[in-house]
C-alpha cells in the first residue's frame, strides 16, 4: 500500500489508473511510468513522474515480474497476470487510515489533491502540474490552488512587471 500512496502523490496517478500499470510501463531510464491513453481516465496520454526513492521501491517489488505482469495483482500485493481491483486499494486505505487515526474525509484520492495543491504551492508552473496530473485544462488546475500564500505580497514585489508609462 505504501506504493499506492507514492504512486499517487509522486506521479498523480489515479488509484484507478494504478491498477491498469504494467511492469513493461515503467522507465526507469527517463524516471517516469508511461500511461498510454488506454489506460488514463482522460483517454489521454500522459507520463507519471518517479523520484529516486519510489523508482527503488518500484525496483524491490517488480523483481523477478514479467513485462507484461501488472504491478499488483495478488491480495499479498505481488506483481501477476491478472490486475488487482480498484476497490482493493480503497479497502486498505481505509484499514491504513483508521490504524493511524487520521480523519475520515482524508481519502486517498485526496494524496493527489495534496501533491497538486503542494506543487503549486512551490511555484511549480500551472501547466506542468496540469500536464502532470492529467487535466484536460486549466480550470481543473486551478481548482487545487486555494492555499494561502503568506509570501504573496513579496512574491508579486519580487516578480511582477513594473507599471511603466511612455
Amino acid at each position: 500500500m505504501r506504493i499506492v500512496c507514492r504512486l499517487i502523490y509522486t506521479s498523480l496517478l489515479r488509484p484507478i489508473e494504478i491498477t491498469r500499470v504494467q511492469v513493461k510501463q515503467i522507465d526507469f531510464v527517463n524516471h517516469c511510468i508511461r500511461m498510454p491513453r488506454e489506460k488514463t481516465k482522460t483517454w489521454e496520454a500522459r507520463e507519471g513522474r518517479l523520484d529516486a526513492e519510489l523508482e527503488e521501491m518500484l525496483r524491490k517489488h517488480i523483481q523477478g515480474a514479467n513485462p507484461d505482469d501488472y504491478l499488483f495483482a495478488d491480495s499479498l500485493w505481488r506483481c501477476g497476470k491478472r490486475p488487482m481491483g480498484n476497490g482493493t486499494y480503497g479497502k486498505a486505505w481505509d484499514r491504513m487510515r483508521t490504524d493511524l487515526k487520521l480523519p475520515k474525509e482524508y481519502q486517498l484520492y485526496s494524496l493527489k489533491d495534496t501533491a497538486i495543491n503542494s506543487m503549486l504551492k512551490a511555484g511549480v508552473d500551472d501547466l506542468s502540474v496540469m500536464q502532470a496530473a492529467g487535466h484536460k485544462d486549466l480550470s481543473m488546475t486551478t481548482i487545487y490552488a486555494n492555499h494561502h500564500d503568506d509570501k504573496l505580497i513579496d512574491n508579486l514585489n519580487q516578480k511582477a512587471p513594473k507599471f511603466a508609462i511612455g
